[in-house]
């Protein structure tokens, strides 16, 4: 199928409001699992102290009572914003990384002897609090967020 056919389906498949080939039908079941998984976590949540985190803030403000279509878009929105950002300036650590191989080999100093000893079951063995004792590391994530955000902010 072409680009223009692509296109053309899928204007076609939000004119006539069904789908008519399994890709459609893929589509659609994996958007309401989706939206059923994202209702879940907010019925979920609605016993939780009103300030707890994010998704308690957005079901207490009331903005979202009469429509929760609207906080599940919201919630898609944060999350595929919140995973770009993480994305790009992981890109950019790397980049400073390849950049200034010094720096590079110390890093690799902290972190490794850790990364090793966890080898077995890393999802295991190698916990949070590990991590957030890497001084060199979040150093060097700083810098590099210092030297060019994840995203583009305008001055106006």
């Amino acid at each position: 199928m072409t680009k223009y056919q692509k296109q053309t389906h899928k204007y076609l498949f939000e004119f006539i409001g069904f789908d008519y080939i399994k890709e459609d039908r893929l589509y659609a079941r994996n958007c309401d699992r989706l939206h059923a998984f994202l209702q879940k976590m907010a019925d979920e949540h609605q016993t939780t102290d009103a300030n707890a985190d994010f998704l308690s803030i957005m079901i207490n403000s009331g903005e979202y009572k009469d429509d929760p279509e609207k906080m599940r878009h919201e919630m898609i929105g944060f999350f595929f914003a919140g995973m770009k950002t993480i994305q790009v300036s992981t890109t950019n650590l790397i980049y400073y990384m390849a950049k200034h191989p010094e720096y590079k080999r110390k890093l690799c100093e902290e972190v490794i002897p850790h990364v090793e000893r966890a080898s077995e079951d890393i999802v295991e063995n190698l916990h949070y609090d590990t991590v957030m004792e890497f001084e060199y590391m979040v150093q060097c994530y700083q810098e590099s967020l210092r030297i060019e955000a994840p995203t583009n902010t305008s001055a106006q």
